[in-house]
């Protein structure tokens, strides 16, 4: 029903708006990318992808031709929010997505609430965004281009962290297979997503690394890097990505947490756990996230959250409620 329903929507819109959260990732990139092309099969209409990529992705064809946030159309017949609900919206996307005339989710975050949706589509068990993309091309008969395989393929490496995360199974590798074959170059889209930093990204992770401390006897890795560390070293939200891993790939560490300074009173805390802690099941980041702010959610191995308050306070609310959560964790077997 979902899929039917989309596509005709999709035909009879004039305009379409498709984004993802204020703080894009490889996985809401990779959903635009190939939704925007799949749709373009098929309907004639205007389509504006909104959202500001970071570093590691320009090499993806397509992204020249997105919009800025301020160039926005005013009403949109159909707009389409992917790998995040609309509330973690920049502003000015918020008020374009809620005036238009159709809103659709697709999502694979169990914390999304569906319910202010005309049409939506939540797979918690999904492994990642693009995969439920790839299941709506087979649906829809699209086309699988080489561009529209990679950037899929790119929302595949990122949510599974290069095939390492406890999400990679046999599935996903098949599908990652079937979509290297269709030509581009898998090689360079992996360094690039995965691996590739730029140098004051090495220089960030040394810093995150002297503000790191082992809590719970060494199975609780937490770290904090100020907004004025980000300004000094000229980093964007693209060298942040993966440092959260790097603490939680700490030798005995079984759950992480990373605060970064937006400003002096706006934080964003990222999540990590492993699928045990210890001899017991691994902690639920996004339970976690949820009890560290209104504005937190996403995976049980993977989530986040916003908070506003100082840095000083924001180490101490997220070291509190993560070792409450280690507690309840180890009481309850």
């Amino acid at each position: 029903m979902f899929f039917e329903r989309l596509y005709t929507l999709c035909q009879e819109a004039k305009t379409i708006l498709l984004t993802g959260p204020q703080s894009l990732d490889g996985d809401s990139i990779g959903a635009c990318l190939a939704l925007h092309d799949m749709i373009a099969q098929f309907s004639a209409a205007q389509i504006d992808v909104s959202g500001i990529p970071t570093h590691q992705y320009v090499h993806l064809e397509g992204l020249h031709s997105w919009k800025p946030d301020a160039n926005l159309r005013p009403q949109y017949d159909l707009a389409i929010v992917v790998d995040g609900d609309c509330f973690r919206l920049a502003p000015t996307v918020e008020q374009a997505f809620n005036t238009a005339t159709h809103t659709v989710l697709i999502d694979h975050h169990k914390s999304t609430d569906t319910q202010t949706y005309a049409l939506a589509w939540l797979e918690p068990t999904a492994v990642s965004t693009c995969s439920m993309i790839y299941t709506l091309l087979e649906a829809w008969n699209c086309t699988l281009t080489p561009k529209i395989a990679e950037a899929i393929y790119v929302g595949l490496l990122f949510d599974t962290g290069g095939f390492q995360h406890s999400n990679t199974n046999p599935e996903t590798l098949r599908l990652a297979a079937h979509l290297m074959e269709q030509g581009f170059d898998a090689n360079r889209t992996y360094i690039k997503v995965v691996k590739e930093k730029r140098p004051q990204g090495w220089k960030l992770q040394s810093a995150m690394f002297q503000n790191s401390i082992l809590h719970a006897n060494g199975q609780v890795h937490i770290a904090w890097i100020p907004h004025t560390t980000m300004e000094e070293l000229g980093c964007d939200g693209g060298d942040l990505e993966g440092l959260v891993n790097d603490l939680r790939c700490t030798a005995g560490v079984d759950f992480a947490a990373l605060i970064v300074g937006l400003d002096e009173h706006n934080h964003k805390v990222s999540l990590r756990s492993n699928p045990s802690f210890g001899e017991h099941t691994g902690i639920d980041c996004s339970a976690l996230a949820q009890t560290l702010s209104t504005r937190g959610g996403g995976h049980v191995r993977a989530s986040g959250a916003r908070l506003t308050m100082s840095l000083t306070e924001s180490i101490d609310h997220v070291t509190r409620i993560s070792l409450q959560f280690v507690q309840s964790t180890i009481e309850g077997g």
